[in-house]
């Protein structure tokens, strides 16, 4: 199999991240109508970190135990299984652990694409795989919503899963006629010490560190959000478009910063430390506006411009992280990182959801992320100082 049809089936088996856009849709929509308040749709983003969380701590263990193909196939009929849970039985608690679940299936799938790609494409074409790869998926979670809205207002919210279901058959199908493969490569036994680099390394601590400060609004946003677009909604009919063009907005900010971003860094590649400090003050702005609007209009603008800097908040880890980690620990470490920032992210949401019970609770919790982001670029000197020396050498 050539190497670029592997990459165009491959796109088909992102299919798996539009069906869960269009499942997180309409979980939300549906417990919106349970509960016109929002409270028990933010509970659906709480269960997807939840499911996200958990797979960052069994992730390693089962991309180096499991071969590709597995991966592949059993992570579509699962997600599709649980869609037909969601029709069979509609609750606020099994909707939650539906999100749950296929969030934590899901977790695995984008990780084992992407190491299926770097082993089948040649270090030559891997840069435009991977960019063709990632714009294409992108692009899927900006019109999923949209398509999931259009099929609830045409057929109601039950009949909307078994579509979904089928959407996720479909992106199985690539892995029938995928090369065979063995597990993935992955670092054993190197996770305790992983974690004790990072907390012993004074540059990757303060990476670290303004990562967590900078999801304080990137957690808090998607968890707040049916809360606000429930109080602003007049009815179901208006909350299912507002909801899914607010979450269109969300997803198409990173896309669209990502095409910015490239032809940036294509023409001096120390523009990413402005972006570093830029991005999450820029976030911590339109959280504020967001927290106190009460205009449909301003909040899709508001989603738009924190979606565009969370690419920049992702940017920095990938550029930045790199150049303050030896080369023979990135793996591990970028996995061990990557786990603590979920299991923050799940813990943090779960927490907000309690705010929401007291009087202006959405606008508390809001404004009080929006605080903890902005001392988050204070925290990157030493991260600047690595990579510009890297940069210096190159040049040299």
């Amino acid at each position: 199999m050539k190497a670029r049809s592997a990459v165009i089936s491959l796109m088909l088996a992102g299919f798996t991240a539009g069906g869960s856009e269009m499942l997180v849709l309409a979980l939300l929509v549906r417990q919106q109508q349970l509960d016109a308040l929002g409270v028990s749709a933010s509970l659906i983003y709480v269960g997807t970190l939840v499911g996200t969380g958990c797979m960052g701590v069994l992730g390693g263990y089962l991309l180096a135990n499991l071969r590709p193909s597995a991966i592949g196939l059993s992570s579509p009929v699962l997600c599709a299984l649980a869609a037909l849970t969601a029709y069979l039985t509609p609750s606020g608690t099994a909707d939650f652990f539906v999100a749950a679940f296929v969030s934590l299936v899901t977790a695995l799938d984008l990780p084992n694409i992407n190491s299926t790609v770097n082993s089948l494409v040649s270090a030559r074409e891997r840069s435009s795989a991977f960019s063709l790869l990632q714009s294409s998926i992108s692009l899927l979670v900006v019109i999923a919503p949209i398509v999931s809205a259009g099929l609830i207002l045409v057929l109601g919210v039950r009949l909307t899963f078994l579509p979904i279901a089928a959407i996720y058959l479909v992106s199985a199908l690539p892995w029938f006629w995928m090369p065979s493969q063995g597990p993935h490569a992955r670092p054993r036994g190197q996770e305790a010490s992983a974690y004790r680099l990072i907390a012993t390394d004074s540059a990757l601590r303060t990476l670290m560190i303004f990562r967590l400060l900078s999801n304080f609004v990137y957690v808090a946003i998607p968890v707040t959000l049916p809360f606000l677009l429930s109080k602003i909604a007049d009815n179901h009919g208006a909350y299912v478009p507002l909801q899914a063009t607010s979450l269109a907005f969300l997803r198409a900010g990173p896309l669209a910063a990502s095409l910015i971003g490239a032809l940036l860094l294509a023409r001096n590649p120390g523009y990413v430390t402005t972006i570093s400090v830029v991005a999450p003050l820029l976030g911590a702005g339109a959280t504020v506006v967001m927290a106190f609007s009460q205009s449909s209009y301003l909040i899709c603008a508001c989603c738009l411009l924190i979606g565009f800097t969370q690419y920049g908040v992702r940017l920095t880890g990938m550029v930045l992280g790199p150049s303050v980690t030896p080369n023979h620990r990135l793996a591990e470490v970028i996995l061990a990182s990557d786990t603590i920032i979920r299991l923050f992210a799940a813990c943090y949401a779960a927490g907000l959801v309690f705010v929401f019970r007291y009087p202006h609770g959405e606008v508390i919790s809001l404004v009080v992320a929006a605080a903890c982001c902005l001392p988050a670029p204070a925290f990157l000197k030493g991260a600047f100082i690595s990579y510009r020396n890297q940069l210096s050498e190159v040049k040299s």
